[in-house]
């Protein structure tokens, strides 16, 4: 099986929810491993990795070869998406993996579990009224964040050779990710390794 790699660089505080809160803290809390540290999931990746690819589809004529190559791109790599009428859709066939710490960090806070204090903290905002200008009330939010930092990933597949410069185009086209991300939260980029 082939594998891509790939890193991702966050350039601002970036907030990817656990659903969860912080007694006592914050609203929304980050969703970490079992070991407290940061990660994005595959299914998250994948996700925005398709809207990318389905995004620059659009872009091409209808029924021109190059539209054609983009359907057959999105449907091979990501599944063909259950329309109305049809029972079933189809699998992908590649697998992203979640986008975590280098291994090297990760041992590293392993052996001193008080550095990851400073992967976190939390951020504050309120609502304002446009009639008013003041607070609206019961709008105060703080949500946990991470700090800008590099995670790793990797997409498997037997097509991925056939596919890797369509799957480069989609990580472009991704450059913000998570909560908050027309506020200046999450901005990032992509880039593959080898």
């Amino acid at each position: 099986m082939e594998n891509i790699k790939y890193q991702i660089e966050f350039f601002s505080d970036w907030h990817i929810g656990s659903g969860l809160s912080i007694a006592g803290d914050a609203d929304a809390a980050v969703l970490k491993d079992s070991k407290g540290q940061p990660y994005i999931p595959g299914k998250t990746l994948k996700g925005m990795f398709r809207d990318a690819a389905e995004q620059l589809e659009e872009f091409k004529e209808k029924d021109s070869p190059e539209h054609k190559a983009w359907q057959s791109f999105i449907e091979e790599v990501f599944g063909k998406r259950v329309n109305a009428g049809e029972h079933e859709g189809t699998a992908g066939q590649c697998f992203f993996s979640s986008a975590t710490l280098s291994s090297n960090l990760q041992e590293l806070f392993d052996q001193e579990p008080s550095l990851k204090e400073g992967l976190y903290r939390s951020i504050s905002s309120t609502a304002i009224s446009y009639e008013t200008g003041v607070a609206k009330e019961h709008s105060l939010r703080k949500v946990e964040v991470c700090a800008p930092m590099v995670l790793e990933g990797e997409i498997e597949g037997e097509i991925l050779a056939k596919h890797k410069d369509k799957l480069e185009r989609c990580s472009k086209m991704i450059k913000q990710m998570g909560l908050s991300r027309h506020r200046g939260l999450g901005r990032v980029q992509f880039s593959f390794t080898k």
